[in-house]
């Protein structure tokens, strides 16, 4: 009886250490959680001022080419002299 006892004490100790594990687990899990929603958060923050940015580029671009077309007029020929 007493090596019975014994038995179900270290199956007791082995449970609770089970449970103190997934605890822990659980807790990393969580963080991890919080952590990647943040980076997620950045990111889609980042695409977007990227997405501004690369807009504005266009833009931009647009009228400096309408600028050089309207003030520059069309390049024909051109000499290198040396």
């Amino acid at each position: 009886m007493l090596e019975m006892l014994e038995i179900i004490q270290k199956f007791e100790k082995m449970l609770e250490t089970i449970g103190n594990d997934i605890i822990q687990i659980k807790t990393a899990v969580a963080r991890i959680e919080c952590r990647l929603e943040k980076v997620g958060t950045g990111c889609k923050r980042a695409f977007e001022q990227t997405k501004v940015v690369i807009n504005q580029l266009h833009e931009n671009q647009q009228l400096i080419g309408e600028s050089l077309d309207t003030y520059g007029g069309v390049i024909e020929a051109a000499s290198w002299n040396f």
